[in-house]
């Protein structure tokens, strides 16, 4: 079974589409990047997913979709959360709680999973600060909480906005590793949107471009991630380099 199946999935901001006719597909322990520019519809379409929509102003219409083999309009936000969890780019804080306090207060309805618990802390890296208020951490220490936070759940899909941002270069390196370890070692699925190219591509098994709440390209990694499909998307020029191991790398004209 598909954790995620979409088709004709679309968001009506007061009749008018700003998500128009999405088409994906989502298997088990796959990795389904969403690349575009600010705007381009990449947050609405995963707060369309997890149910948190602003429902004064927008709507969904989403008879095609499916999450877990069931309509996805049949699901209200506490049965989604049971299969779902998301972080988003703004997630609320409750600065005084302590983390480990955090993770306790994350779980729906459960008891946190101890050695679950012990594994994502020693993947992040969060060890020298569970005991501190959420209110005294950087930035960058708070997203990897949210993020740990959010895997201690142990829900099969995990949706992920900006996991990268705000972080510095060893953070990102730590934060991309646990995904991975999620995805192979307990066959965790994810949809993340991003900004960040080369963690995008180092962990991507599937691409959906969009722009203006449109798909411009949908696909595996090797296929969609060109340089045409970026400039495309961008609507910038784009230069490919090769590392002195080999690797290719595409990046903004300009620089």
């Amino acid at each position: 079974m598909k954790p995620l199946f979409l088709k004709n999935h679309s968001v009506l901001l007061k009749k008018c589409a700003i998500i128009k006719d999405i088409a994906l597909e989502l298997e088990e322990a796959e990795i389904l990047v969403l690349l575009g520019p600010n705007g381009s519809g990449k947050s609405t379409l995963l707060h369309s997913l997890m149910g948190t929509l602003d429902s004064r102003e927008l709507s969904l219409e989403s008879d095609q979709s499916f999450l877990m083999g069931e309509k996805l309009s049949h699901f209200n936000l506490q049965k989604r959360s049971s299969l779902l969890t998301a972080v988003f780019q703004r997630p609320e804080i409750y600065s005084q709680l302590s983390v480990r306090k955090y993770f306790e207060f994350s779980q729906p309805g459960q008891k946190l999973n101890q050695p679950l618990f012990e594994e994502i802390v020693s993947l992040l890296k969060i060890k020298n600060f569970i005991h501190r208020d959420l209110g005294t951490l950087s930035g960058g220490e708070f997203k990897k909480v949210a993020i740990g936070a959010a895997l201690s759940q142990e829900t099969k899909v995990v949706l992920l906005d900006e996991p990268f941002q705000a972080l510095d270069p060893e953070s990102k390196e730590v934060v991309g590793q646990t995904i991975h370890h999620f995805q192979k070692e307990r066959k965790v699925s994810f949809v993340i949107a991003a900004h960040d190219f080369y963690w995008a591509k180092k962990l991507a098994n599937k691409f959906l471009f969009l722009k203006r709440g449109e798909s411009v390209a949908y696909g595996i990694s090797e296929d969609v991630f060109t340089k045409e499909t970026l400039q495309l998307t961008f609507g910038i020029n784009f230069k490919e380099f090769q590392s002195e191991e080999g690797e290719s790398f595409l990046y903004p004209g300009g620089l």
